[in-house]
């Protein structure tokens, strides 16, 4: 009975048992066999862009590269036909090269590039109104295969390719206009630049071909999304909606002080694009764009939350948009701030503001003055109060006219011919900031005093227009007549910036005075007599003589140190007779004297010095320093 019961429950345990593994098996799937193969796998290495730039540094007796460095970032020098590259000067009729260059690449990846050579342009101004050395140097730019550079687009045709390890070789050639005339003595071509632009082409196949990267654009634009940076080279931007110059992000900083900037065109260009709490302030350069691909204008300046402070520069577009030039724009919901202190716009007055918020970017105690320009329209934005004369009886009256309250600054923009501030005006003209600005050396004359009076001392004609001030003279001829003790008397200081100085002045205000990139003619005198003034600085500037007299130093009191210091400075004689500076005094004047990188032709070497830089006249011997290159060659009272 008992095995029978145990027998029965041991039966229906297996049917339960077996109708829950039928159910269970219902619900889930089938385990198979499995088993694993693997294999290795190279490694996967992205391909290698590298594009350099070389120069040649040696040559053989026929004239074949045997060396070749990096250029990148060197600063390269015109060579003569016998290899010279110190102390060149154009003048007319010359022709100079730069050493060959050379493009490689040095990458594992097949390139294309093109080539663009910035500086030498002579389709913008490179001082407004002013002339262009460019104009009268004709370039000759040659590549491997005979293609000469495009002067309008300024660059090589492009599609240029090379293989790894492959190379191509440039030649730069520039030749001067034997006609050029004296209106372009002592211009300088700065901010030239060759660069490389490269991208990948199609030349490596993938699983489907290799037309994969066949639209693959050059990258010209510089891009900051962080950190404090100075840029003062240019910039280009080579494809449609690119941004020559894009600043993004709250603590990033960027300051233009110079250099050409295009923003590019066939989309939504921009030149200089500010946003997100950037900061860019732009102290000098010029700026463009070109249009979209409808040939609508599109912005040169541009910011969407960034602030942008604009204190000097040149900036244009020939595009325009529903009648207006977007020289200057904000976005409509996320302005930022532009704020305008100076620099010149073509057909757009920066009073006015944006398109649609209104309002005016110009700056409290700036104001704009407009002038015509052919067709356009230019309006430069100065400092305090700003009046323009095309005649001397104009300059009186708008003089008569300028309210200066509250700024005490004064701008004078003149236009071609001659005028003088000589018993002008004075309460306008004293004890102010005052910028005085021609039309170019070639076109605006300024006359310090009336050079028609004369006494027994020469001092007749001694201006005190500028008694008290800070003057700025820009862009034209300076008249100082001749004579003892002529000049601009008692100025706070002067600064004179791409003028050409006729005669020979003495008196230079009681402070600073700064020449620079000026010219000095005299004509059987010195250029110049340190007089008055403490602190003389001359940059870049060219002193012609023809009596071989160039700087007369000289005092008749003891007023303390004065400095004078010489950089990039041209002294040309017309015949040898004294050195570079005189160093004069009646009564033991002190003497601080600094030379770096001139340049001297036709100067006299003093016996006592030994130098055709300087010679001192005895009792000042002890009180003088000069310093030649970073030497000193003279102090406490010898020779080093």
């Amino acid at each position: 009975m008992n095995n029978k019961k145990a027998t029965k429950r041991a039966l229906l345990t297996s049917v339960m048992a077996l109708v829950m593994c039928v159910v269970m098996l219902a619900g889930t799937t089938f385990a198979w066999f499995t088993d694993t193969a693997s294999t290795g796998v190279n490694k996967i290495q992205a391909g290698n862009l590298d594009v350099a730039l070389e120069y040649a540094t040696k040559w053989d007796n026929d004239g074949k590269v045997t060396k070749w460095e990096n250029a990148e970032g060197k600063t390269l020098q015109f060579k003569t036909a016998d290899g010279r590259t110190d102390n060149i000067l154009w003048e007319p009729g010359c022709r100079y090269q730069l050493p060959e260059l050379r493009v490689v690449n040095k990458g594992n990846l097949a390139l294309k590039y093109i080539i663009k050579v910035t500086g030498i342009e002579t389709n913008h101004e490179v001082v407004p109104g002013e002339p262009n050395l460019n104009d009268v140097i004709t370039w000759e730019i040659k590549y491997s295969d005979d293609a000469v550079w495009n002067a309008e687009a300024d660059t090589f045709k492009a599609g240029y390719s090379l293989a790894p390890n492959a190379s191509n070789v440039v030649t730069i050639k520039g030749e001067m206009d034997k006609n050029a005339g004296n209106k372009y003595q002592g211009l300088s071509i700065d901010g030239v630049s060759v660069t490389v632009y490269a991208t990948q082409m199609t030349a490596e196949f993938d699983s489907i071909d290799n037309k994969y990267d066949k639209d693959a654009a050059y990258k010209g634009s510089q891009e900051f999304t962080s950190g404090t940076h100075v840029l003062n080279k240019g910039g280009v931007a080579l494809n449609p909606n690119d941004v020559a110059v894009l600043v993004s992000g709250a603590g990033t900083d960027v300051t233009i002080t110079g250099g050409y900037y295009d923003g590019g065109s066939g989309g939504d260009n921009i030149c200089v694009w500010a946003k997100d709490g950037a900061k860019v302030t732009i102290k000098g350069g010029t700026f463009t764009v070109g249009g979209d691909a409808n040939g609508a204008g599109n912005s040169v300046i541009y910011s969407t939350g960034g602030d942008i402070t604009i204190e000097g520069g040149f900036f244009q577009t020939d595009y325009s948009w529903n009648g207006k030039y977007y020289v200057l724009n904000q976005n409509n919901s996320n302005p930022g701030t532009i704020t305008v202190k100076g620099g010149t716009f073509v057909n757009y007055d920066p009073s006015k503001g944006d398109d649609n918020l209104g309002g005016t970017f110009v700056a409290s105690g700036y104001s704009v003055i407009s002038e015509k320009h052919g067709e356009d329209t230019w309006y430069t934005v100065v400092k305090g109060t700003g009046v323009t004369a095309g005649t001397q009886e104009a300059l009186k009256d708008a003089l008569t006219r300028a309210d200066t309250t509250g700024s005490n600054s004064l701008t004078v923009k003149l236009a071609d011919g001659e005028y003088t501030l000589y018993n002008v005006d004075r309460a306008k003209t004293q004890n102010t900031e005052l910028t005085i600005e021609g039309a170019g050396k070639d076109k605006t004359v300024f006359t310090a005093g009336d050079m028609t009076v004369t006494d027994a001392n020469g001092e007749g004609s001694s201006d005190y227009s500028y008694e008290g001030s800070d003057v700025t003279f820009k862009n034209m001829t300076v008249n100082v007549g001749t004579g003892n003790y002529k000049g601009f008397v008692r100025a706070k200081s002067l600064y004179f910036e791409n003028c050409t100085i006729e005669g020979r002045g003495s008196y230079w205000g009681i402070g600073s005075v700064v020449f620079k990139d000026c010219i000095f003619n005299s004509v059987n005198d010195y250029n110049i007599w340190t007089y008055a003034g403490m602190d003389f600085t001359f940059d870049n500037c060219t002193f012609n003589s023809d009596a071989g007299k160039f700087v007369n130093a000289y005092k008749e009191e003891a007023t303390g140190t004065t400095k004078l210091t010489f950089t990039d400075c041209k002294f040309v004689a017309g015949t040898e007779n004294k050195p570079a500076v005189c160093l004069k005094g009646y009564k033991s004047n002190a003497w601080d004297v600094t030379f770096s990188g001139c340049s001297l032709t036709n100067c006299k070497t003093d016996v006592a010095t030994g130098s055709n830089y300087y010679l001192l006249d005895q009792g000042i011997e002890n009180a003088t320093t000069v310093t030649i290159d970073g030497k000193v060659v003279w102090e406490n009272g010898a020779k080093k």
